[in-house]
């Protein structure tokens, strides 16, 4: 049972592999995504020190929403410390828009997109990990 966000992290990309094998390609997406949500979220408590509160609340107040402003928060981090995140940016929303299709557009995810989703998420997941120095 996954105990803190890395962890939930690795399981949410396990999942998305298992689901694609299933041919479950929708919720596959959802998994990837979230994969790299909660490698975000596990940087913001453990690495930069912020409480769930205040995570709650300066997403809150952020326009767009509350993966905007971990998106944003990852980004502007990275970008202070010299690293170009242009391709985690585009890889973060690409993730970001497919998830929202496949979970709210009447679609159905074809095989190929959801094998790039899982692709994309555990490149810019590693990248996270590696990045940030994280076990």
């Amino acid at each position: 049972m996954p105990t803190s966000f890395l962890e939930k992290s690795k399981e949410s990309l396990e999942s998305a592999r298992f689901l694609i094998e299933e041919g479950k390609n929708n919720s596959s997406i959802h998994c990837a995504y979230y994969s790299c949500i909660q490698v975000i979220r596990h940087v913001l408590l453990h690495v930069h020190k912020k409480t769930e509160a205040r995570i709650k609340a300066e997403s809150r107040a952020f326009p767009g929403g509350s993966h905007e402003y971990l998106i944003d928060c990852i980004v502007q981090d990275l970008n202070k410390k010299g690293y170009n995140t242009v391709k985690l940016y585009a890889n973060l929303y690409l993730l970001k828009r497919m998830r929202t299709e496949a979970d709210y557009f009447d679609i159905i995810v074809i095989p190929v997109n959801s094998k790039r989703a899982f692709r994309v998420a555990d490149m810019t997941r590693n990248e996270l990990i590696t990045q940030y120095n994280i076990q």
